[in-house]
């Protein structure tokens, strides 16, 4: 099985590139929770706003149609859906009459009349194969009188979409640009006392000089470490010594 080399593993990177690396990835986390967040909650809202919009459609249609339905004349009833053509997400409309016969019809220009249209029930709201369908009655003195069948196409709501995803991605990209000088910053004051503490160790064994100190910056976790030690360094150098002694003493009895 292929995998990552071990050398290039997170736990085998040095200790800036995983500052680095664990800054840039909570804020990149951060930020892609919030905007789905947003883009999540405006999406379903402006979602709903098209379903208000168009029942009231449907409702106004159904307020100047009634008298067409009253008197029986669908001529007049398609003239009053032609003015649809300028709703250009209506793609059709039609107005049943109480046995569910089509009384009245608007087909978007571009359209065929759709096939297997089935007579629909009183009351529906339904988001189908990336269209809304919407079935509501008409009503006169609170009686139903006919029924329309209005369907939209979402392509409103799928250029929103588009549009949030290319506002999403360029925010990220940004805060990128943005984050990483101020990683690099950031970091810098965590990984420095803690890389000058391993340089010193790495001087002290090279080259036995056992009088290095390391330079305490900071009054943190880092600062007490560097003074432990320096600690351990005076107690070792100490313990030296007082061999070094022990030796020149065994040395002049024998």
């Amino acid at each position: 099985m292929l995998g990552m080399p071990k050398n290039l593993s997170f736990k085998n990177l040095n200790l800036r590139k995983k500052l680095m690396f664990s800054l840039m990835l909570t804020s990149i986390i951060t930020l892609i929770i919030v905007c789905s967040s947003f883009v999540i909650y405006e999406l379903i809202t402006f979602r709903g706003s098209i379903v208000r919009e168009l029942t009231a459609l449907s409702n106004i249609i159904g307020s100047n149609s009634t008298a067409s339905i009253v008197f029986n004349d669908p001529e007049s009833a398609n003239e009053t859906l032609s003015a649809l053509k300028i709703e250009q997400d209506i793609e059709f409309v039609f107005i049943y009459d109480i046995n569910g016969d089509i009384f009245a019809q608007y087909i978007r220009k571009e359209l065929n009349k759709p096939d297997n249209i089935q007579k629909p029930n009183d009351n529906a709201t339904l988001f189908k194969d990336g269209n809304l369908i919407l079935v509501q009655p008409i009503l006169l003195n609170s009686e139903k009188i006919e029924t329309i069948y209005l369907k939209s196409d979402l392509g409103r709501f799928y250029d929103r979409l588009k549009l949030y995803s290319v506002i999403v991605a360029f925010i990220i990209i940004a805060s990128l640009i943005i984050t990483y000088p101020v990683s690099s910053k950031l970091q810098a004051t965590i990984s420095s006392p803690i890389l000058h503490l391993a340089d010193t160790a790495d001087r002290v064994s090279k080259e036995n000089d056992y009088k290095i100190r390391a330079i305490k910056t900071s009054e943190d976790e880092t600062g007490f470490l560097i003074d432990r030690f320096n600690e351990m360094y005076i107690k070792f150098r100490k313990e030296i010594r007082l061999c070094m002694t022990f030796k020149k003493t065994l040395r002049t009895e024998y």
